[in-house]
């Protein structure tokens, strides 16, 4: 219904404006600028030179033309008044022409032979800018910058690693870098809990449209624990530098993959503050699963069917929220300080109804049972994260010292239970019910130095102090003879 109102109000704006707009626009038939324009050295036309109309006393133009291969321009439609032209082209001066009277009696007017200068001055240098490429090589890895691919900001990181060159993605979520799946995992630069426990749900839980780029490295330096032997795969979350107050919202709807973001940040002189709040839900999907087969006992003369019929449903859901803050001292020295939140989860249930039938060789019924098979799991885990740090910057460039302290804490349950019944009696036969609790946390202090010791090469030097803990507890109980679980 709001979005009905919503579509509504938009056209009646859109009359509205194309009404004002035809009245303030009215025209006198018949009236236009033309005339030549060329080159005061050599008298030859200029082609693509601009002509723009200024009304008198305004900055901002009405309308703007360009010049055909013999210098020729030719603007219409224009109301009485009294207007000036703007002359413009590359290397040669802007020319100005004023007073251009439209009226009754003056309702076309023919500016011929209108010249232009080249300018003497010479540039002392030339500062080209373009933006960053989708996929860029550097010495140490290669960056997927996904904030350039709008195709994915509506996806999960998953979605993006599926782009990475070198990733490769299976459709159970599962990662490989370089055909290896011991790749070391990292969000902006650093180890998180999180991927210690399910990689493929954490990935599954990061909206696309919070990462800036994803970073590649198969050949890590000394300063990357040794952990990963097929790489590291870095995501850079993004961080917005504009200076004032910002706020972007994203959010995507409709499909079973269910994204929001909401980003605010602010920056005032060398002080910057931001937030974001994000989340993800797949819906519960559900996914049918039919088998039959038959087998032949040679020895036994028999033939053996089997049946299967079942159901699968999974949805998943993920969330994260931080507080960022940063302080840039004499332009060298920045100070950090960072809190995040993030949890994460997955449901799934399921059955499976079986019938076995075994037959002779004349085709009668030697044995045949219907089992009824049954699955639950549950997945869930949050995590806090706190980080402050030191940089100081040179004059050389990549020259920086780093001193940062981290603490991390988090906790899961994890709970997976099974059981298969004979049909008709409805009795169980077998059963398990299985439960993990885990707490983990993780305090470091770090320190890095880096010298560039040439065009192509860099010097890392440091060291951390690294204490983990790590309590978990796991209870297994399966169905014992007289249907008690031990």
């Amino acid at each position: 219904m709001l979005s009905k109102s919503y579509k509504i109000l938009v056209v009646l704006c859109f009359f509205t404006v194309g009404a004002f707009s035809q009245v303030k626009e009215k025209t006198v038939p018949n009236t236009q600028i033309s005339g030549t324009v060329l080159d005061i050295d050599s008298k030859l036309p200029i082609e693509y030179a601009s002509i723009i109309v200024f009304s008198k006393g305004d900055i901002k133009p009405i309308t703007a033309t360009a010049t055909n291969k013999k210098g020729q321009f030719l603007i219409k439609g224009i109301d009485t008044g009294t207007y000036r032209l703007q002359l413009d082209f590359l290397g040669f001066k802007t020319k100005l022409i004023g007073a251009i009277q439209i009226d009754l009696k003056h309702q076309q007017i023919i500016l011929n032979g209108l010249e232009l200068e080249k300018t003497s001055k010479e540039l002392a240098s030339v500062t080209v800018t373009s933006s960053k490429r989708l996929v860029e090589n550097k010495i140490d890895k290669i960056v997927y910058n996904a904030e350039k691919d709008l195709s994915s900001q509506g996806g999960v990181a998953t979605d993006i690693l599926k782009k990475v060159p070198m990733v490769s993605v299976d459709i159970d979520g599962n990662v490989e870098l370089s055909g290896s799946s011991s790749i070391r995992f990292l969000i902006n630069g650093k180890p998180s809990l999180a991927f210690g426990s399910n990689i493929t749900e954490v990935l599954q839980s990061i909206p696309a449209s919070q990462i800036k780029s994803v970073e590649v490295i198969t050949n890590p330096g000394a300063k990357y624990d040794a952990q990963g032997l097929g790489g590291i795969i870095n995501i850079i979350l993004k961080d917005n530098k504009s200076k004032g107050y910002n706020t972007s919202i994203n959010m995507s709807t409709g499909t079973l993959l269910e994204n929001a973001a909401i980003n605010f940040s602010a920056r005032k002189n060398n002080f910057g503050l931001s937030a974001f709040v994000s989340g993800n839900e797949r819906l519960l999907a559900a996914t049918p699963m039919t088998m039959n087969r038959t087998t032949f006992d040679t020895i036994a003369k028999t033939t053996n069917y089997l049946q299967q019929a079942g159901s699968s449903d999974v949805k998943r859901h993920g969330y994260q929220s931080g507080l960022n803050l940063d302080w840039t001292y004499q332009k060298k020295n920045i100070f950090t300080a960072s809190i995040k939140g993030m949890g994460f989860g997955v449901q799934s249930s399921g059955f499976n109804s079986q019938e076995f039938n075994t037959q002779n060789n004349s085709g009668a019924t030697i044995n045949k049972i219907y089992l009824q098979n049954q699955t639950s799991y549950k997945f869930d885990e949050k995590n806090w994260e706190f980080e402050a740090a030191y940089k100081r910057k040179f004059d050389t460039e990549d020259k920086e010292l780093e001193i940062s302290f981290s603490s991390q804490k988090g906790n899961g349950l994890v709970r997976a239970n099974s059981a298969q019944s004979q049909l008709p009696s409805d009795s169980l036969i077998y059963a398990t019910i299985n439960s993990n609790n885990f707490q983990q946390t993780e305090n470091e202090v770090k320190i890095d130095f880096t010298q560039p010791l040439g065009h192509d090469i860099k010097w890392n030097m440091g060291g951390k102090i690294n204490i983990q803990d790590l309590n978990s507890s796991t209870d297994v109980l399966s169905l014992a003879s007289d249907q008690s679980y031990i």
